[in-house]
């Protein structure tokens, strides 16, 4: 769900104007959505129950397990009938600084990876070697999954996959050179810069099966479903159609696919706009110079240096001594921005050490 960042000089004077419209960062403010996302039942419906989400248990209880039936296209995502022990962890909250220098952040439920020196680092669980399997060779366009991460080599632009296998995600990354890749938290797509887009992983819903009478650019892949944006800027959006139930149009630069929801950057006005349909819909459109919704439900959005946050009552951090932010990234119960020098901040609360961050050597 990573997008590349989008950076506009916006005046002031612009900003006040669309406060004087009645659009900003205020609007559409829902209630609280940490913890962990729905889990989708065998009946095809949200559950609607409310799980309990523990902060102070030494035991993180997902109540999920993957379902490795290669009927898997039918089938769901996440069996949510047997407990994954994950074993002991310790809680962080809070924000946390590090003179580490990054060229891009993205996280994800239990980890946070960098692109230092065209390099990956990451830290926080490693039980699916998320940390120690990183790769070696020099990348970008890092993008995270639940337990899985990708990123495209430099050197011949091609996609480069670790951590959980359970859906093919490593084992099947598409050969060739690409452009972009985009991590859901099953599936993954990834379009060439000719606009051809490949997606694999859990093709539930055929989030994974992209159309193919058009060329599309830039592919977000979701929850259980995927957009991608055509040549002129329009949308479209493939796998569950309830994701996408209130369509926006218009000519946008970037889509990103979250949780039940999707939300574009529009950057043909005065000042770059960002505006979401599904759970979301009222909640712009604001101004943007770069944002990431998470699967959470929560949409973090950078605007003159500055973050602010939809769907959360976690405050996210200022910029300190005059470096201010131009990149965030939103994971289930951490976030992490970086700065125009490169700076990584991270804030909220983490179970699995993806708050705390390394130093730099």
């Amino acid at each position: 769900m990573a997008l590349p960042t989008a950076t506009t000089a916006v005046s002031i004077a612009s900003l006040t104007l669309l406060s004087f419209c009645g659009w900003g960062p205020g609007a559409g403010v829902r209630g609280p959505q940490d913890g962990p996302p729905p889990r989708w039942e065998t009946g095809g419906q949200w559950e609607t129950g409310v799980e309990e989400w523990d902060t102070e248990a030494e035991e993180w209880d997902t109540d999920s397990e993957f379902d490795t039936d290669a009927d898997s296209d039918s089938d769901t995502d996440i069996d949510s009938d047997t407990d994954i022990d994950t074993g002991p962890s310790v809680p962080t909250t809070g924000v946390v600084r590090s003179d580490i220098i990054a060229s891009a952040v993205a996280v994800s439920e239990s980890n946070t990876c960098v692109i230092t020196d065209d390099e990956v680092t990451c830290w926080g669980d490693d039980r699916f070697e998320m940390v120690s399997g990183v790769p070696t060779a020099a990348v970008h366009d890092l993008t995270l999954g639940w337990d899985f991460g990708c990123a495209i080599e430099t050197a011949n632009d091609a996609v480069v996959c670790w951590g959980d296998d359970t859906f093919g995600i490593t084992a099947n990354a598409p050969s060739g050179a690409f452009a972009t890749v985009s991590a859901g938290t099953a599936h993954a797509c990834a379009t060439t810069a000719a606009g051809t887009v490949t997606c694999w992983g859990s093709n539930a819903f055929d989030k994974a099966t992209p159309p193919t009478d058009l060329p599309l650019f830039n592919a977000s892949a979701g929850d259980q479903h995927s957009c991608a944006l055509t040549a002129d800027g329009d949308r479209q959006c493939w796998g569950d159609s309830g994701s996408w139930a209130t369509f926006r149009e218009g000519t946008f630069a970037t889509v990103d696919a979250g949780q039940s929801e999707s939300c574009m950057q529009d950057n043909t006005g005065f000042v770059p706009a960002v505006a979401c349909d599904g759970a979301i819909a009222d909640a712009g459109p604001i101004t943007a110079e770069q944002f990431d919704l998470g699967r959470n439900g929560v949409l973090c959005s950078v605007f003159n240096g500055e973050i602010s946050c939809l769907g959360t009552t976690v405050t996210p951090p200022t910029g300190s001594d005059g470096d201010l932010f131009i990149e965030v990234a939103v994971g289930q119960s951490h976030y992490c921005a970086r700065t125009g020098l490169g700076a990584v901040t991270c804030w909220g609360t983490s179970e699995r050490g993806a708050l705390g961050l390394p130093t730099a050597d």
